[in-house]
């Protein structure tokens, strides 16, 4: 059976969206961020929203070279990636890059 058809029940609790609003830039799935207070190289996979409480968390993956990880943070604390010297520009950086999230094959 599909996921859709058998729902888990993360599921019923979480929504997920592949984008969000940060300041007047819209940040799409795959998009190379910048993180607020760690250091590192980052990819936007998405926006959680346990339904519930109406919390509101960012997965991205990413972190210094060689400590690479999924990692969850508010939302406010993402901005656009600027290129780094000597590092790979945004455009560089895919999803392919990091661990697909659950449900998302």
């Amino acid at each position: 059976m599909d996921r859709a058809s058998n729902p888990t029940p993360n599921d019923q609790v979480l929504a997920r969206e592949e984008r969000v609003l940060v300041g007047e830039t819209v940040l799409h799935a795959g998009q190379a961020v910048a993180v607020t207070g760690l250091r590192g190289q980052f990819v936007f996979q998405a926006v959680v929203v346990n339904r519930r409480t109406g919390a509101r968390w960012a997965n991205v993956f990413g972190g210094p070279k060689g400590r690479e990880r999924v990692r969850s943070v508010p939302p406010d604390r993402l901005r656009p990636a600027s290129p780094a010297r000597g590092g790979p520009r945004p455009e560089q950086l895919t999803l392919e890059l990091g661990p697909r999230l659950p449900g998302r094959g």
